[in-house]
């Protein structure tokens, strides 16, 4: 029978349902690279002569053991529905800390007489509802007040209450999640196929399940449907994937599907496996086969490579300066804007931008040979060669212009402020007066600019606009921090390439626990850097994962100032500009200490 549920959106930011994230483990079992940190349920089996809302309840419980395909769950059932009962992968997400009512809607009634068999009872559930897990792992935040709401049709089998009409679905508790489910990464490639992507999936981990295999499989089937418009998976459609581990090697033997690929998509396929390998420390080495057959992996001197060979850095998700660049960090003092090294010696960077001309929020490519800015009162961006003689040139003008970012592929990215006017209204949108919305603009090699599609963002659906915009080295996800008529919120979209041009868009929030935030920054691939304050609080640094559910944890906060900006890197220390005009460093996330006088200090980028 068809499930009985409602799931009741009420509106509101999202909220997640762990109070720390999944992580994977570092466990071993007899499977050798399997990584098990899975928290076994001991099940309790239906008790004699439980009532119809107790039984419930204690079903409830049981779905959060995954051994011998829900076996523990299965036994609440009817034999009928015990037999046909499969759920989807689908996971609701309920919060057990809040108000869980589970009541009887119907009581038991027996039509046929004597006929216990016939008695049957409906049970209603209500919770609220933190999120959804969806089949492809992806983890989706529900709003602060989305309820959910889920019958449950009971009857008497044998003189006992069993559940004959449910869900397809799971309904777990947040702590079940906790327990159940672990975040990894998947990795694809970016459409230039210059860097690899993570697309962070929750798996769920039980006693039979092996996690090389898991990783294996899901990595070919493709990226989750938020991710999949934006990437490229070098393996061919219909591929499948078995694994075989032995003293540190994995062996991933694809199907034939994936004979017919070139070298470039034999690298791209063992890329995509090294990069997501690493996170399972187990293993050390790759082996590919085709069909059984050995595939020679391009690049490297055998059958097996590391996986954390240097062979795969052409592909590195943290898309570093480059053996080049001169890795500085950049703070502006007096209008201009200085290199400071590692040292913490500094020197005004060379040209326009050293000299201070009121240029503000600037912004430095990751290769350190450009400097973007924004000159507030002429409502301008302006783009300026880092060399002695290199003048600002104006790449945009006449909007609001908020933040500026820079790609790995060079180029730049700049978000502003726009009002939708009223005396032109556009008969194809709803009249929503003088709407504030926001515009994104990119600029191939920081030149040449294409209007962004932001159809979440323009006003028609909503109030929020882009305070600060930080995209990511691959060019695919982008950081967003928006202001709202309650605060500020931030999230993260995925940037698409259409036939019709770019759009930016699929907003997940992520930090959700806080009043506001005020800034953000990508500290490594799937972790943002973050200035976020509770009620009545004041800023403090935060790390944040950039998907797949989990709270932010305290990187500290400096002492006696009030933050204002952040800005990380990967293997590099946080840096926080504060209202003292002082820079502020943290190696450790509890001390921050004075690094020098200035403000808005940025990693390129």
């Amino acid at each position: 029978m068809s499930a009985l549920v409602a799931v009741v959106l009420l509106g509101g930011c999202a909220s997640i349902p762990t109070d720390s994230p999944v992580y994977p483990g570092e466990g071993q079992d007899d499977g050798g690279a399997q990584g098990d940190p899975y928290v076994r349920l001991i099940p309790v089996p239906p008790r004699p002569g439980a009532g119809e809302t107790d039984l419930v309840r204690d079903f409830l419980s049981s779905m959060g053991s995954f051994e011998d395909d829900h076996g523990a769950a299965r036994a609440y059932l009817t034999p009928e529905r015990e037999a046909e009962w499969d759920p989807d992968g689908t996971a609701l997400v309920y919060d057990e800390r809040g108000t869980v009512d589970i009541e009887l809607v119907d009581g038991a009634s027996d039509p046929a007489g004597d006929d216990e068999a016939a008695a049957s009872a409906q049970v209603r559930m209500e919770a609220t509802r933190t999120a959804t897990i969806n089949a492809d792992g992806r983890f989706v935040p529900a709003g602060d007040d989305d309820l959910l709401e889920v019958t449950f049709r009971l009857r008497q089998v044998d003189g006992e209450w069993r559940i004959d009409e449910l869900p397809e679905n799971l309904i777990l508790s947040g702590q079940a999640v906790d327990r159940v489910y672990r975040s990894l990464n998947l990795y694809f490639l970016n459409p230039e196929e210059s860097m690899v992507v993570p697309d962070t999936v929750l798996l769920p981990g039980h006693v039979t399940s092996n996690l090389a295999d898991q990783l294996a499989r899901r990595l070919v089937q493709g990226p989750t449907s938020w991710l999949e418009p934006a990437v490229y998976t070098a393996f061919p459609e219909d591929t499948t994937a078995d694994t075989a581990y032995q003293a540190g090697t994995l062996t991933v033997d694809l199907s034939p599907a994936a004979a017919m690929t070139s070298e470039d998509e034999r690298f791209g396929m063992a890329a995509q496996l090294a990069w997501t390998f690493r996170q399972v420390p187990e293993v050390q080495e790759l082996r590919l086969r085709i069909a059984g057959e050995d595939m020679q992996i391009p690049g490297a001197d055998g059958v097996t490579v590391d996986v954390t060979s240097g062979l795969w850095d052409s592909v590195d998700p943290s898309g570093g300066p480059g053996e080049d660049a001169p890795g500085h960090v950049y703070v502006t003092r007096d209008g201009a804007l200085l290199a400071m090294d590692e040292d913490q010696a500094e020197h005004p960077v060379p040209g326009a931008a050293g000299s201070g001309t009121g240029i503000d929020r600037h912004a430095v490519s990751i290769t350190e040979d450009r400097v973007a800015g924004i000159d507030p009162e002429a409502q301008e961006v302006r783009v300026a060669p880092m060399v002695s003689d290199g003048e600002y040139g104006t790449v945009l003008a006449g909007s609001d212009f908020r933040a500026l970012s820079w790609d790995g592929a060079g180029d730049l990215w700049v978000a502003a402020r726009q009002e939708q006017s009223v005396d032109e209204p556009d008969e194809t949108e709803p009249d929503v007066g003088g709407v504030p919305g926001s515009e994104l603009w990119l600029l191939n090699d920081g030149t040449d600019p294409i209007e962004v599609d932001v159809p979440e963002l323009d006003g028609r659906i909503g109030t929020a606009t882009v305070e600060q915009l930080r995209v990511a080295r691959d060019g695919v996800r982008a950081a967003v921090v928006l202001g709202t008529e309650e605060g500020s919120q931030l999230a993260v979209g995925r940037l698409v390439e259409r036939a019709d041009g770019l759009e930016f868009g699929e907003l997940v929030p992520v930090a959700t626990e806080f009043e506001e935030v005020t800034d953000v920054s990508w500290r490594g691939p799937d972790q943002l850097a973050l200035l976020g304050q509770h009620e009545d609080s004041t800023p403090q640094a935060y790390l944040s994962p950039s998907g797949g559910g989990g709270q932010a944890t305290s990187a500290g906060a400096a002492p006696g100032v009030e933050m204002e900006t952040i800005t990380a890197m990967p293997n590099r220390p946080l840096l926080a500009g504060a209202d003292d005009n002082e820079i502020w460093l943290t190696d450790d996330r509890l001390t921050w200490l004075p690094a020098g006088e200035g403000s808005a200090p940025t990693y390129p980028g």
